[in-house]
């Protein structure tokens, strides 16, 4: 049985193999489909160099190949991710957006307000740690303070319980020629990298 789709939203994490989201992901359903948002608030500051976007477009590139590889699609959007992953949500009836969780203030402002947007759309979410080992705040000193010298948190970093390793994505089924249509009718085609 594949099972409702599930979408994976792609941010820092551009791989299938020990990814937290993705591996709960494929518990849930066969048909899981990555997407990822070319996000003008990140892509167009000052500061984004032209090669970080082609190193950027050159992993999408070599992700959206292990999505087929197991079965499955990458799309990829340019554009607001608060406004296109509601619509694709509509869409193509997605039960449940996955992703993992970030520490920039940015990203998460922005996911606090797509949770609210999808859930709006009609699907469920599901967020994880995986950038991290231990999530912010979690390593403190015995008076809850953070340290201000590296070999007290060294140790009591490495005394914490650290997670193992999750399967990579295997055995998947993507979108039907019918829904890879209305995806690419949302407006803003998925582009090809």
């Amino acid at each position: 049985m594949v099972g409702e789709l599930v979408l994976h939203w792609h941010r820092r994490d551009l791989r299938l193999q020990d990814n937290v989201a993705i591996a709960k992901a494929r518990q849930q359903s066969a048909k899981v489909v990555g997407v990822f948002c070319l996000d003008p608030a990140i892509l167009d500051q000052d500061d984004v160099a032209p090669v970080r976007v082609k190193y950027l477009l050159e992993c999408l590139r070599e992700l959206g190949e292990s999505y087929k590889k197991v079965g499955s699609q990458l799309l990829i959007f340019r554009g607001q991710p608060l406004e296109i992953l509601p619509k694709v949500v509509e869409s193509l009836s997605v039960h449940t957006v996955y992703w993992n969780l970030d520490v920039e203030p940015y990203a998460q402002h922005r996911d606090h307000e797509m949770a609210v947007n999808l859930r709006k759309a009609g699907a469920k979410i599901e967020t994880f740690w995986d950038q991290l080992l231990h999530p912010p705040g979690k390593v403190f000193t015995q008076a809850k303070t953070p340290y201000t010298v590296y070999s007290p948190f060294w140790k009591n970093w490495i005394k914490q319980e650290k997670a193992q390793p999750v399967a990579t994505l295997a055995d998947c089924q993507g979108l039907s020629a019918t829904e890879l249509e209305q995806a690419k009718s949302l407006g803003r085609s998925p582009y090809r990298v």
